[in-house]
């Protein structure tokens, strides 16, 4: 259809630009983890790591993505997380369990 491109999210935009802009705005978790991971260009990834709080997920983007920077983006990503440093601090209770669900 002509107006689906006029419809569709900008995250889903072709231009690289488009859907980085629109990742700064995206507060949607599920959307986040799939750009982060499954997002042809490295930059929209990286962009979208930026904002993801989930500590497995970071670990394994760090372990497993094809591009450098996004996987040192990912690990510095997990150690801000896992410090508290993003704001509002994700409860140290739940970095606390989450970190120990990895390690088990």
């Amino acid at each position: 259809m002509v107006f689906s491109k006029f419809t569709q999210p900008k995250w889903q935009h072709q231009d690289p630009n488009v859907r980085s802009v629109a990742i700064e705005d995206l507060n949607d978790l599920t959307v986040l983890n799939q750009i982060a991971q499954q997002d042809e260009e490295a930059s929209i990834r990286q962009t979208a790591v930026a904002k993801i709080e989930d500590l497995s997920l970071l670990k394994t983007i760090a372990r497993q993505d094809e591009d450098d920077k996004v996987r040192v983006a990912a690990e510095q990503r997990f150690r801000e997380v896992l410090c508290g440093k993003n704001q509002p601090p994700v409860p140290l209770a739940e970095r606390l369990a989450r970190l120990n669900q990895m390690i088990q």
